[in-house]
């Protein structure tokens, strides 16, 4: 999926056409498949927050719920955290937004 979106990047294809096919990768994947690739970026998500499991939670939360309305968190992209919840996002859109589902998935 990375590379495909690397390509949609640099215009080797168009933005649409790596869009497209990620998304269609994702459907392609099992569901358990999917929510381990989702729970592993959301992960690597929160190792970049500083704080409590909660403050962790709570961020992971406001970043799902702004991916998922298509506007910008006010600290999106100031430690990457952005980009990772939107691969996520990609791979399960329906992902879980609640912090407290968030907290479910950092527990593991």
């Amino acid at each position: 999926m990375s590379r495909v979106r690397v390509a949609g990047v640099t215009g080797a294809i168009t933005p649409d056409l790596a869009a497209a096919v990620v998304a269609e990768l994702g459907r392609r994947a099992g569901a358990a498949e999917r929510s381990d690739i989702r729970n592993e970026l959301l992960r690597q998500a929160a190792e970049l927050v500083s704080g409590t499991r909660y403050a962790k939670a709570k961020r992971l939360e406001r970043e799902a719920l702004a991916a998922k309305s298509g506007r910008r968190a006010a600290d999106a992209d100031v430690d990457g955290v952005r980009p990772l919840v939107e691969r996520a996002l990609e791979v399960d859109p329906e992902m879980p937004t609640s912090w407290r589902q968030m907290e479910r998935i950092l527990d593991v």
